[in-house]
């Protein structure tokens, strides 16, 4: 991560649709990893959740 991605994203929450997907997937840890906080959705809850259960090791919380 670098310091520029990180001044961008820090104290902003980004929504990304298609969540449980592969490309949402990547896009929520890269985001994540940048200091963003992460909203996911998808129909795929089951998988959402492991998606969201990734996303900790970022200290990104999960709520229902």
């Amino acid at each position: 991560m670098t310091a520029k991605a990180q001044d961008r994203c820090a104290g902003k929450t980004i929504l990304i649709t298609g969540g449980a997907g592969d490309i949402g997937k990547a896009t929520a840890h890269r985001f994540a990893a940048d200091g963003a906080g992460v909203v996911l959705l998808d129909l795929n809850e089951p998988k959402m959740a492991d998606v969201a259960e990734e996303l900790k090791q970022y200290n990104v919380s999960r709520e229902n």
